[in-house]
């Protein structure tokens, strides 16, 4: 008999409205509680008005940066976080995952890709940094 993995609560921030609409009805659609917001502002906003799980999001928004974002959001909160960008060189993989970002995703994401990893976090309860030199392979 398998465990049914623990629904996260997680904070989306995309600032493409189309993107932002299909991400969050993909995740609600696997039962999770999504927050979806659109800048920077509104991401720390909501961080501090409850608690996430979870940190989907963009790294390069109107305002204050992706990384900026998880930056801050690790000072305060113990919070897991995928990056997601159109950059793929190996120095922003780098400047995420400094940033706090366990997992780091090339658009255009692959929703089946996202779904997996999200299930990943939400069958693991530890810190989901990945092990050996820190730096986890984007998916794309």
């Amino acid at each position: 008999m398998s465990e049914t993995p623990k629904r996260l609560r997680i904070l989306l921030v995309e600032d493409h409205q189309d993107t932002a609409h299909a991400l969050a009805n993909l995740l609600a659609r696997e039962a999770h509680r999504v927050r979806r917001v659109h800048t920077g502002g509104e991401a720390l906003a909501a961080a501090a008005e409850q608690t996430f799980d979870l940190l989907i999001s963009d790294l390069r928004l109107p305002d204050i940066s992706g990384y900026e974002i998880m930056a801050q959001l690790k000072q305060s909160y113990i919070l897991s976080g995928i990056a997601v960008s159109g950059m793929s060189a190996p120095a922003d993989i780098q400047k995420a995952m400094s940033a706090g970002f366990s997992r780091y995703l090339i658009k255009p994401v692959k929703l089946g890709t996202l779904r997996g990893l999200v299930e990943e976090f939400a069958g693991d309860e530890g810190d989901r940094t990945a092990e050996g030199d820190g730096v986890p392979p984007a998916l794309t």
